[in-house]
């Protein structure tokens, strides 16, 4: 830039000499664990940049946050925002809250490291050459702590918005359109820094009634680039075409985008000074080298679903719109209808002889679809959450349907009439016939985008959007819809079979979360000894199973995952983590074959359930165990023995009903309790009727069981003998 519209910042000229550095930024810093100088640079920059006022008061409201959302009971933390954190102290003055307006758009570039880079660019093109400045891991480490707080401000949805609008224009050519809609790019390091430095020119030079101007060229870059000019100036800047035509006229606006048609990741920046005739004042260098990575960002459900829908060519109401609520509809319901427990855990039969009167006790109904495990949200709460994915909250909620097993998702009348009409328009080999099979199939992306089997751009998704986490729905239907580049008009489904499924789609739903994945926790661990993920911190929102903190079986869904907004806080320090890691243990069991089992009974009174947090490396470490036991039992391993279990909901006898006599063939057992042999023929009974937290516990061995809930223990231990299961929870 021209020495003449540079702006230049020292810290002497802003925050004194570093003996008068505020007592309020070594707080800031040592509660993030950043470089105070980093803090007082950032500052001292955000007096240089142009950020609207409306952006300023985003950011000014998420960064001061400092209150609890909510308190993990068994993690004994809790998630929220800190009252002295870096984002709070930068909130409390003008200049701070510049910066992290400039900062939450940076951190909406491909990664930390690149809004790092690009940070360092600006502020030593604008310091003086003698001035200290931090390390590009301190710019880092500052970004990182700033991610949980501006993740919340918005712009993701801005450039969303702004994709979309393009996306659909009809002026722009359909070649332009494909590049957008599949590209994402954001600006590179260089680009972002000639940006600032070209919207601070604008600011410092006066008000709109001056005659410079500014021309951007860009092409798959263009709808980050509109987002941070209207982030930056207030208003987006006019669109044009290479050709002239008019996208979106801006008479107030002082910056012309200018639109190419052709795929290029180039960016020029050009500074005019129009003086009778435009004369270039300074012109920025074409970046040629493809040195750009996709965006990423937290968006809310309804922009998510936006993008999915564009990327599909479907505008969000008419035919494709009914086809697609009428197919998710009746796929969530065959989702949840499939499920079915595996109960092959023994090998031979239970000797149940002079177990059951018949006469005197009328049998309960064995049929596995009566007692299986609550695993999903209300059939309302996902057809709630569909809608505002589809943000179609204007169509009327559809059932969700039933599905004989013979019929087939693609067979549905609606969905039917819409594929026969994608694959008209369709110019794939299966379609048309006259094209190679590598190429793109709608039919097969309409089918993909109810599969949800992909996580396209690596987006999060904000958790308050989707109400605590009621998304699983979202991506369970790998088994709907054939994914491979077959094109049958048939889908095969099979039904949900397989053990520890709570763990096997945790990765698809912590990716749409914008967490890091579970293997991240391997690094530089013992492969035999690997930590196991139980919560995880990230983005600005917390996560973990929901069961957990509520230790009631039957209550609320298993694969439901409860979280809050926010950082998780142990004992003042925060954590990105929390693991179960094995221990050596030894636990002392016991079984009461002196009592008669003719009743649910409490035999340990005095014990609950316990769990023991401790802080390790960068992560909270988290077990549980009963009172008087070792505290050492992976909490994860309840969940996948849980969902495997069969519940006894009702019966035609008293809860409390007793056995018409003693059952020779059960024994009370503590909740630990392992079984001696596979081919024992007894029934293991917990002895822990009436105490929720050891009742869930119960679940902890290697076999599912039969949970008693609000029916008798005869009726339980009937289901477990008819379905070879050892283990009854009283």
């Amino acid at each position: 830039m021209p020495n003449s519209v540079s702006a230049q910042w020292t810290l002497n000229e802003t925050s004194g000499s570093a003996l008068s550095v505020a007592k309020g930024v070594f707080r800031a810093a040592t509660s993030d664990n950043v470089q105070p100088l980093a803090l007082l640079t950032v500052e001292a920059f955000g007096n240089t940049l142009a950020i609207c006022q409306q952006t300023q008061l985003v950011v000014e409201k998420e960064a001061s946050k400092r209150h609890v959302a909510y308190v993990v009971k068994f993690l004994q933390s809790q998630i929220g925002y800190a009252a002295n954190d870096s984002a709070a102290h930068l909130s409390s003055s003008g200049a701070g809250v510049r910066f992290l307006g400039l900062a939450a758009a940076l951190l909406c570039t491909s990664s930390t490291f690149t809004a790092a880079q690009a940070l360092e660019s600006m502020i030593k093109a604008t310091c003086r050459s003698d001035q200290i400045l931090p390390t590009l891991g301190q710019f880092k480490d500052l970004l990182a702590a700033l991610d949980y707080k501006l993740m919340r401000t918005g712009f993701a949805d801005n450039v969303l918005g702004w994709e979309a609008f393009l996306v659909g224009h009809p002026i722009l050519p359909e070649r332009t359109s494909n590049s957008l809609r599949f590209s994402h790019l954001c600006p590179n390091a260089e680009e972002l820094r000639e940006l600032v430095e070209t919207f601070r020119t604008l600011d410092r030079i006066g008000d709109r009634t001056t005659s410079t101007s500014v021309r951007i060229t860009s092409a798959v870059t263009s709808p980050w680039i509109i987002a941070f000019t209207k982030w930056c100036l207030g208003d987006p800047p006019k669109i044009v075409l290479w050709n002239g035509t008019v996208v979106l006229d801006q008479p107030n606006s002082r910056v012309t985008l200018v639109l190419e048609t052709q795929y290029t990741t180039a960016v020029i920046v050009e500074v005019l000074e129009h003086l009778g005739s435009p004369s270039q004042l300074w012109t920025g260098p074409s970046h040629t080298e493809d040195t750009r990575s996709i965006w990423t960002g937290m968006v809310s459900i309804q922009g998510y679903g936006q993008r999915r829908l564009q990327f599909l060519r479907l505008s969000g109401s008419g035919l494709e719109v009914k086809a697609l609520l009428q197919a998710l509809s009746y796929s969530f319901g065959l989702i949840k209808s499939s499920f079915i427990p595996n109960t092959n855990y023994v090998s031979g039969a239970l000797d149940v002889s002079g177990a059951l009167d018949t006469e005197s006790h009328p049998a309960i109904s064995t049929d596995l679809s009566h007692h299986s495990p609550q695993l999903w949200p209300s059939n309302s709460k996902i057809m709630d959450i569909l809608l505002d994915f589809m943000s179609s909250t204007n169509q009327s909620i559809p059932e969700m349907g039933a599905m004989k097993k013979d019929e087939n998702i693609t067979d549905l009348p609606i969905v039917k009439t819409h594929l026969e009409g994608l694959k008209l328009q369709c110019f794939c080999r299966s379609c048309q016939h006259d094209i190679t099979p590598d190429e793109f199939c709608w039919v097969l992306k309409f089918k993909d985008l109810v599969s949800q089997t992909e996580g396209y751009w690596s987006l999060g998704v904000n958790p308050e959007h989707l109400r605590f986490l009621d998304y699983i729905h979202l991506i369970l239907f790998k088994r709907v819809f054939s994914t491979g580049h077959e094109r049958d008009d048939t889908v095969d489904f099979d039904p949900i079979t397989s053990t520890n499924i709570f763990t096997g789609i945790l990765d698809r739903v912590l990716s749409l979360l914008g967490h890091p994945p579970r293997e991240d926790l391997r690094v530089g661990e013992d492969e035999i000894d690997t930590p196991v993920w139980i919560a995880s911190a990230h983005r600005g929102q917390v996560v973990y199973p929901m069961i957990f903190d509520i230790a009631v079986l039957d209550s609320h869904p298993l694969l439901m995952l409860g979280g809050a907004a926010g950082n998780l806080e142990f004992e003042g320090s925060k954590y990105d983590w929390v693991v179960w890691k094995s221990n050596a243990m030894s636990v002392k069991l016991k079984e009461w074959a002196e009592v008669d089992v003719r009743g649910p009974q409490n035999l340990i009174p005095e014990a609950r359930l316990e769990w023991l947090v401790k802080k390790g490396d960068k992560r909270l470490e988290v077990s549980c165990g009963p009172t008087n036991t070792a505290k050492a039992f992976n909490p994860m391993k309840m969940i996948d023995r849980a969902a495997e279990s069969l519940y006894v909901r009702a019966c035609p006898h008293p809860k409390e009903a007793l056995l018409d006599g003693s059952d020779e063939n059960a024994f009370f057992v503590t909740p630990h309790y392992y079984s001696p042999s596979p081919l024992s023929t007894k029934t293991c009974v917990a002895a822990v009727s009436g105490n929720e937290g050891l009742r869930m516990f119960a679940l902890f061995g290697y076999e599912p069981g039969v949970v008693r809930l609000s029916a008798c223990l005869q009726c339980c231990i009937t289901i477990a003998r008819q379905h070879y299961l050892k283990y009854v929870v009283a």
